[in-house]
């Protein structure tokens, strides 16, 4: 059909569909800012069991799925990967790091660090023994 037009008249239908095109993305832009969202990319939320530090339960395995649901949230900056991983802790593990965070706000600096300090064991070696009631000992936190 544009074969069948000069030159001229090719240049206009070209120059309308631009604009139509161009008006038509506004538009779109528009009807996106007018409603208040943005188009996101979604991300998964997969369950984390929490981790409570008990006898044979497996730090390696809790951690794959912590890095896993990081992964899936598109969790990328080191204190919300901190801030994540404590949120799955449970029991002790849960004492411990909040806890250290009580005390000191910057004692995970990075992600790596807060993982080093769980695979060292360090949430057992802040619990003491005390004599309790009974007269024998038992541990607090």
């Amino acid at each position: 059909m544009l074969r069948t037009l000069s030159p001229t008249e090719q240049h206009g239908v070209a120059l309308g569909f631009i604009v139509k095109k161009h008006r038509d993305a506004a538009a779109a832009t528009a009807t996106t800012a007018s409603s208040g969202t943005t188009p996101r990319v979604q991300s998964l939320k997969l369950h984390v069991s929490n981790y409570v530090e008990k006898e044979g339960e497996p730090l390696l395995r809790w951690l794959v799925e912590i890095n896993t649901a990081i992964a899936a949230r598109r969790i990328f900056d080191d204190p919300s990967e901190v801030a994540f991983a404590m949120s799955c802790l449970g029991g002790r593990a849960r004492s411990w790091a909040y806890g250290r965070r009580l005390t000191d706000a910057t004692c995970f600096g990075t992600y790596a660090e807060f993982k080093e300090e769980l695979r060292q064991g360090k949430v057992t070696m802040t619990f003491m023994l005390t004599p309790n009631v009974r007269g024998t000992w038992s541990r607090t936190s």
